[in-house]
């Protein structure tokens, strides 16, 4: 099993995958050198015939807008590992359809994947005033006393726009991603009309199983000492 970068990831090839799998680890252990703190999981994964691609987060609180750079990663990613899986003679099928990848999380990984998923349920709703009545009612009912009526109008505002561009972001990168792949296969193969065989269908994570490993949920007073943790939440 041999890493190497793709995109803002690691990636270790499969000669002959069956799936792939999109790790993120716990805070610290996942964000520097997960390769090497979780390699005993991963090669055991690896072994069992899966193409790995650890996906190593930035340190934020803003665990919301890193979510939304996990999902626009895994479009960059597809693409690469068509055109180094043909350059090595490996198998490259398996990688033409988004529904043979998977999402694995461990501790604070976890929350971005549940994230995702969220994100996933709301873009399947399919009237922007039904949408952003759900996204209300999600934000009223877990306001704060603090919160002012006109201070929830904002953050209801703010995250309906906010899922709106990340939504026409990945419909662009996915448009891109089939036509990419499309290309590579048809250098190897001499094919035409290979954009047919490519299913990247999903925008998300929709349709793709994932694996939540003792998951962590909670507020910035787990990540960090409780003192500092009361100020940064004020």
């Amino acid at each position: 099993m041999k890493f190497q970068p793709i995109a803002h990831s690691w990636v270790a090839l499969h000669p002959e995958p069956k799936g792939v799998i999109q790790f993120i680890g716990g805070a610290f252990f996942g964000t520097f050198f997960p390769m090497f703190f979780y390699r005993s999981l991963l090669r055991g994964l690896f072994e069992d015939g899966y193409t790995i691609v650890v996906l190593p987060f930035n340190f934020t609180f803003d665990h919301y807008a890193e979510a939304g750079f996990l999902i626009k990663e895994q479009y960059e990613i597809m693409p690469e590992l068509v055109r180094i899986a043909i350059s090595y003679g490996y198998e490259y099928s398996t990688y033409l359809s988004d529904s043979n990848f998977a999402w694995l999380g461990h501790s604070i990984g976890c929350k971005y994947i549940a994230l995702l998923e969220a994100f996933s349920a709301l873009h399947s709703i399919d009237s922007p005033q039904k949408l952003k009545e759900l996204i209300g009612k999600i934000i009223r009912e877990t306001a704060t006393k603090r919160d002012s009526p006109a201070n929830l109008d904002r953050k209801i505002d703010n995250v309906f726009n906010d899922l709106s561009r990340l939504t026409n972001d990945l419909k662009l990168k996915r448009t891109e991603a089939k036509a990419l792949i499309a290309r590579y296969v048809e250098r190897a193969t001499n094919a035409k009309q290979s954009e047919n065989l490519v299913t990247i269908i999903s925008l998300f994570i929709k349709n793709q199983p994932s694996l939540l490993l003792a998951p962590v949920n909670t507020g910035l007073d787990s990540a960090i000492p409780k003192p500092l943790a009361a100020v940064l939440i004020n």
